[in-house]
């Protein structure tokens, strides 16, 4: 797994070494809560035999690409694992009709369930078309990401992945391969269009809307802050204070434009990029001038990167992003915990709401840094800003009228101790705290939310749950998918 939380269940574990991920595995090795045995599924007709097999002998299943997911949906002790990594194929489509619809779409990229999205764009690339996939090329682009509303550089501009979605191919949970869509299979369809992987039915095939590429054009900043005396209180300090607020002012004209950003504030530094792609390169510099005159001439900061780019395919902006570590994976052998919250529009619209989310940033920034979470804070602005309509998707509401999407977060090691552990999740918890406060009844990106979210149903699926709850009843009556249940349909699981 990408991470160590989920190959962990009680003391039965198999660490690396954190500091040495490729060393020999010292002491006692086990599966912890990694899957028996699995199926290397290569087509449909292996998935459709699986299920029967389970289904028939009353055996737990998962389902696992890549091993991302940040809650552990892909792992569950004691199954057997249907492995749709070496689903490996892709095709482009220059006219496409979803099977009995009249529609006819131009430009559709279709991947098997194994595609990562570095695969999906060094396809896609040559043909002169751009993918909406996320930051970070080793995610799988039809899994949990592809099915629960994965954002990413061009969401403002082009919508979330599930929005491009126009047909699916799928293995239901009574071994059925169905080829869905919204004239063959409205309900399953939207359903599996945002309502999170695993739960419906296991994907085999995706459909999906492609755009003409343009430039990415990209303005980059980073610095370092001073240095405070004495001990740091972030609530206090004017530079943080400052630069969140400018960046919150300018959000909403940002947003109106389809740039997307990536910023990454530090108590003691700062990583921004907004993105826009767009076939005019110096429209950015124009959006972009009021922010740009700002923290060029902020009193005090050692900037170490202040400059405009312009990158003429999506590959050469995934590589520039390496650097800044916002795309590379992270290292392996570390446990991660996440909680976040959408931040919607409305309260970027007067200095005094911009001055409540300051507030609210600052808290939480402190909190964390007071109690082993590091401190740090994710302000991504990836979300669907221009792209309204959710009736066609099952994806959470509350995703449309978002312009940040905030993520707190830590990492520990194999030598960190449980009650440490627990400490550092307890505080990542309640860093968002605030953010709640700000948004009641809100919710957050169900692929990186709090696992252990009392209001998971709200959070995670907004207004959506119920019927989400009664398409995966209809099409898994069983619950032969429950293994998603760790964080869904019937509590969590230990």
């Amino acid at each position: 797994m990408e991470f160590l939380n989920w190959e962990t269940c009680g003391q039965s574990q198999c660490f690396l070494n954190s500091y040495k991920p490729s060393s020999p595995v010292s002491g006692s090795c086990s599966l912890g809560r990694l899957s028996t045995y699995h199926v290397q599924a290569r087509n449909a007709d292996d998935i459709s035999k699986t299920l029967n097999f389970v289904r028939e002998h009353g055996i737990r299943v998962s389902i696992k690409n890549t091993g991302h997911d940040y809650f552990g949906r892909s792992s569950a002790a004691n199954s057997l694992a249907i492995w749709t990594h070496n689903m490996k194929e892709t095709k482009y489509h220059k006219t496409f009709q979803p099977q009995g619809c009249k529609t006819r779409y131009k430009n559709i990229g279709e991947v098997s369930a194994g595609i990562q999205g570095q695969e999906a764009w060094k396809f896609f690339e040559p043909l002169g078309m751009l993918v909406t996939v996320g930051a970070v090329g080793s995610v799988g682009i039809a899994g949990g990401f592809g099915q629960g509303g994965g954002h990413g550089p061009l969401g403002p501009a082009y919508g979330l992945m599930v929005d491009q979605a126009v047909e699916f191919e799928v293995v239901t949970a009574d071994g059925t391969k169905r080829t869905i869509n919204e004239c063959s299979d409205k309900d399953l369809f939207w359903a599996m269009r945002g309502g999170g992987g695993g739960n419906y039915a296991v994907l085999t095939s995706y459909k999906f809307q492609l755009h003409p590429a343009v430039p990415l054009n990209v303005y980059s900043f980073q610095a370092h802050f001073p240095t405070p005396d004495g001990v740091l209180d972030i609530t206090e300090s004017k530079v943080h204070r400052d630069i969140i607020g400018a960046l919150a002012a300018n959000q909403t004209l940002f947003g109106q434009h389809g740039i997307a950003g990536y910023n990454f504030v530090y108590a003691d530094h700062i990583c921004s990029l907004q993105i826009m792609p767009s076939s005019d390169t110096e429209a950015i510099k124009a959006i972009t001038s009021q922010w740009h005159d700002f923290l060029t001439d902020y009193p005090g900061l050692n900037i170490t990167e202040n400059t405009y780019y312009s990158f003429s395919t999506f590959s050469k902006w995934h590589r520039f992003t390496e650097t800044p570590a916002i795309s590379r994976n992270g290292p392996v052998g570390l446990g991660i915990i996440e909680a976040s919250r959408f931040v919607p529009k409305d309260l970027f619209t007067s200095s005094e709401k911009i001055e409540q989310v300051v507030n609210a940033v600052v808290t939480a920034m402190q909190f964390s840094h007071t109690n082993r979470g590091g401190g740090g804070v994710q302000l991504y602005a990836t979300g669907p800003l221009n792209h309204p309509d959710n009736s066609k998707t099952g994806s959470n509401p509350a995703w449309r009228d978002t312009l940040w999407h905030v993520v707190m977060g830590a990492a520990w090691t194999m030598d960190t101790p449980p009650h440490v552990r627990t400490q550092m999740q307890n505080t990542i918890s309640a860093s968002v705290q605030p953010f709640k406060a700000l948004t009641p009844g809100g919710g957050c990106y169900m692929n990186e939310g709090d696992w252990t979210e009392d209001s998971w149903q709200q959070t995670f699926f907004g207004e959506n749950y119920d019927q989400l709850l009664k398409v995966k009843n209809r099409y898994d009556p069983s619950g032969l998918f429950n293994c998603w249940k760790c964080v869904g349909w019937t509590g969590y699981d230990e």
